[in-house]
């Protein structure tokens, strides 16, 4: 995918902040002009300083950076969990795709013997938990279209479904496979994001060098 094209081009959160439901888009619908200039305005607590902050949570998940204990106080006061989704513009000489991620954060609190003789949860050390990422994806050019599907589905046991795009980006390998439960696991008690974690892209990095080794 040489020389594309990436741009963030839509933003949905729900429950985040004081957002119950809410959606933007980025897109200009002027398709004559090839650029624009974006700019934010709307009302005192209509959204904008959520829209911020749900991109800095983006960044810090892309970067495979911690998400620090306070993001968790961005979920709606009347919701476990809140949910995230990223859409991505990425044009290139064969066609264009949609790069879809989704995610929810909700609070969790560490378990440690300090914390075991109290019942309140505000004695707690909380920390923001990443779960159910979700990366999918469509294309489309002038010959092809293919719908919107799912690459990697971390809503599961095992460490990602569909099992075809497992064996495809991952293989075989049992002691991967036990690695990158692993890594599930620590990602999860070190808030930070699996799906972008430094551990699945070497995994992935190792076995398509192996594919390309094989067909030499």
């Amino acid at each position: 995918m040489k020389n594309a094209t990436v741009r963030l081009s839509e933003i949905s959160i729900k429950n985040f902040k004081n957002v119950k439901n809410g959606r933007i888009s980025f897109q200009n619908p002027r398709k004559k002009y090839r650029a624009s200039v974006l700019g934010l305005y709307g009302q005192n607590g209509s959204g904008k300083t959520a829209l911020i902050d749900a991109l800095q949570i983006l960044k810090n998940i892309l970067c495979g950076k911690k998400l620090e204990s306070e993001t968790a106080d961005y979920i709606n006061v009347d919701a476990e969990s809140a949910d995230l989704e990223y859409v991505f513009d990425i044009s290139t000489s064969d066609g264009n795709y949609k790069a879809y991620y989704e995610c929810c954060i909700r609070k969790d609190y560490e378990n440690t013997e300090q914390n075991l003789d109290h019942d309140t949860s505000r004695d707690k050390q909380s920390k923001t938990v990443i779960f159910d990422e979700v990366l999918s994806f469509s294309f489309e050019n002038t010959d092809t279209k293919i719908r919107k599907s799912r690459f990697i589905d971390t809503r599961t046991a095992k460490i990602f479904v569909p099992a075809v795009k497992y064996r495809l980006l991952i293989g075989n390998e049992e002691e991967t496979r036990v690695n990158l439960l692993v890594a599930k696991k620590m990602a999860e008690q070190t808030s930070r994001s699996f799906l972008f974690s430094r551990e699945l892209l070497n995994a992935a990095r190792k076995h398509g060098g192996k594919q390309m080794s094989d067909t030499e």
